[in-house]
């Protein structure tokens, strides 16, 4: 039974085992920045193992499902990109494998605010790792840690803190500018990052509240947005927007 077991085991680690290892010549060791001592795997070297292993792209692995977000901190724009990878093994398609990844779109520089033009292309590229890592590609690389690079950072180096999401200069521009709910569901759900966001919570929600034609689909927004209900200002203007339906309904009714 126990050599039974064993070799079921080793049979699981067949594409594991073969997708692993990344030879030292894609290797890039990594001099600066927060990532400083790490190691870079070239990307094309994935897309060379993906092809070892089960054959062409699009013929015996392909990635769908792509799509792209993008998030803001004032200046600052970091592009995410979502897809699913997925193989053949034997003559059948695999499930599909779930990736995430980002890159920066615009970072503010000694000089102004960089705009990359491949943003889009490198968040692809990531997304791609993380999916494929899922079946062992670069797996020695990643092993004894959660990080996409291959050695644990210095713990005596100082690591910069997390920024918080913030706004955009031009988002709230933009969000009052809207002509119809659909619109204003597209800036909400492109933006997930700032859902918590007091301030983008208060402009999508009374912008939201300008398309509302019931005392229904007014309380419902309003029972959505715990975080505004201590906001002063939302909440006066909640309030005469309330006002102005109850006396409009009335008058229908008189009428």
């Amino acid at each position: 039974m126990k050599k039974s077991e064993d070799n079921a085991q080793n049979t699981n680690l067949d594409i594991y085992n073969a997708l692993k290892s990344v030879p030292e010549e894609y290797l890039k060791k990594i001099t600066g920045g927060r990532l400083k001592g790490m190691s870079d795997i070239k990307p094309q070297w994935r897309i060379m193992a993906l092809t070892e292993q089960f054959g062409p792209c699009g013929i015996g692995w392909k990635v769908q499902n792509v799509t792209f977000t993008h998030d803001s901190k004032g200046d600052e724009i970091v592009c995410n990109c979502s897809l699913e990878l997925v193989f053949k093994h034997g003559n059948k398609w695999s499930d599909p494998i779930p990736g995430f990844g980002g890159s920066m779109f615009s970072t503010i520089e000694a000089k102004g605010v960089y705009v990359s033009d491949e943003a889009q292309k490198m968040a692809y590229t990531d997304a791609i790792s993380v999916a494929a890592k899922m079946i062992g590609v670069a797996g020695d690389v990643y092993m004894g840690h959660s990080g996409k690079y291959g050695e644990v950072p210095d713990a005596n180096e100082p690591q910069e803190e997390p920024t918080p999401i913030g706004l955009a200069p031009g988002l709230p521009k933009v969000i009052n500018s809207v002509k119809d709910v659909e619109s204003l569901n597209t800036i909400w759900n492109n933006n997930v990052k700032l859902h918590e966001n007091v301030d983008f919570l208060k402009i999508i929600t009374e912008k939201r509240i300008e398309f509302v034609n019931t005392l229904q689909e007014l309380t419902q927004i309003f029972n959505s947005v715990n975080l505004l209900h201590t906001n002063k200002e939302f909440v006066a203007k909640f309030t005469k927007v309330k006002e102005a339906l109850k006396k409009s309904n009335t008058t229908q009714q008189t009428a």
